[in-house]
């Protein structure tokens, strides 16, 4: 077995005369989770298309050993992908969509069944991708990724455009996909996103990739809460973290708080704003580049 199932050397990656990624160096090892997040903007999914090979770079990426650009296909046989704007061709039907993947894949009938039927799709089979909603259409395109078991998932915020539903089911999905060995490699602008456990939680950020093991890496945390939570919790705390805002934000009871600290300590952070008896509804990342300061 290999020591990497998915290997890149990046060194630079133009796009419409912009360089969107630089120096980016990611190995993945089978059976590995590896989340990638990272503000709006700082190159996501270009690194997961640079890695799948669908646009052009400056170095390498292999996957299960084989280089993308020079045998592409066979990279590609070894990967389910999840775009983030689902990428249907209109003029086909879901269940036409999946017939062609399957004849591609070489699966059994046995094999179309199965995919069909882990995202309850098979209602939809005769219908074209433009008279789905948003998440039906996520659905199809999850549907697809695990024709012919991959050993790698690449999902690109997957999360979007999905319902509670759907979101519960591609929980358990991915779950059980990682029980059996398959690899995943997920981006994400919500570190906080329960959808997938990670084995390593990575942030790509201006086009550069970091690690938690790069410190100090300061962030901002916005949460939402249901009401004005006490004073009490603040003093908890983990070092270096402020309060730079707490106010009601506009809408119905809830209240807007705003934290800033190091990144190694988010997740102290979210506890301890939790052991508060504050009830979280959503929290948002964002990077800081002041607090390194």
């Amino acid at each position: 077995m290999r020591a990497f199932i998915v290997e890149a050397e990046i060194r630079r990656v133009v796009l419409g005369g912009r360089v969107v990624l630089r120096d980016v160096n990611l190995k993945v090892r089978p059976g590995e989770t590896v989340v990638i997040g990272g503000p709006n903007g700082a190159g996501k999914t270009s690194l997961l298309r640079a890695i799948l090979g669908l646009v052009p770079m400056e170095g390498t990426a292999r996957i299960g050993g084989h280089d993308v650009h020079r045998d592409h296909r066979a990279a590609m046989a070894r990967v389910g992908y999840v775009p983030q704007a689902p990428a249907l061709f209109p003029e086909m039907t879901v269940g036409e969509h999946f017939r062609l993947l399957a004849a591609l894949r070489g699966l059994s009938p046995a094999g179309l069944a199965e995919a069909v039927q882990a995202f309850g799709v098979s209602a939809y089979l005769e219908a074209y991708p433009g008279t789905l909603s948003g998440g039906w259409l996520q659905r199809v395109s999850l549907a697809l990724a695990l024709l012919g078991d991959p050993p790698v998932l690449v999902l690109d915020e997957p999360t979007a455009h999905i319902d509670r539903t759907t979101r519960d089911l591609l929980r358990e999905v991915l779950r059980q996909k990682q029980a059996q060995g398959v690899t995943v490699l997920m981006t994400t602008h919500r570190l906080e996103d329960d959808i997938v456990e990670a084995d390593r939680t990575l942030w790509l950020e201006d086009g550069r990739l970091a690690s938690e093991a790069f410190e100090p890496r300061w962030v901002r945390l916005k949460a939402w809460v249901l009401r004005r939570p006490d004073e009490d919790w603040v003093r908890h705390l983990p070092p270096d973290w402020q309060v730079l805002r707490l106010a009601p934000d506009g809408f119905g009871d809830s209240t807007c708080v705003v934290l800033r600290g190091p990144w190694a300590s988010r997740w102290e952070a979210v506890q301890t704003l939790q052991a508060g008896g504050n009830a979280v509804i959503r929290i948002d990342w964002m990077s800081d580049q002041e607090g390194e300061a």
